[in-house]
């Protein structure tokens, strides 16, 4: 007889895969949106660690020298392509 999967761990993973959607998007707030839902199923001090520790490690795999150098060699196109900014 298969085991049912718990409500906690469908909803845990739910908010998961919307907090990395939303964070693929934007580019921030993944522990903003998923701590909104992982809240229901897991304590607020396992949500602040789960988040921290998430928003670390993309932190890290994002410190890489060649996305840094191409992020500031457009920063002057970002700057004409913006009016009123520059």
């Amino acid at each position: 007889m298969p085991e049912t999967v718990p409500l906690h761990l469908i909803v845990f993973l739910l908010a998961t895969f919307l907090g990395a959607l939303v964070a693929g998007v934007a580019g921030f707030v993944f522990g903003l949106i998923a701590s909104a839902i992982w809240l229901y199923a897991i304590t607020p001090a396992q949500t602040a660690a789960l988040a921290i520790d998430i928003q670390g490690y993309a932190l890290h795999a994002a410190r890489r020298l060649p996305f840094i150098a191409r992020a500031a060699a457009r920063i002057p196109l970002g700057a004409q392509v913006v009016p009123g900014w520059a």
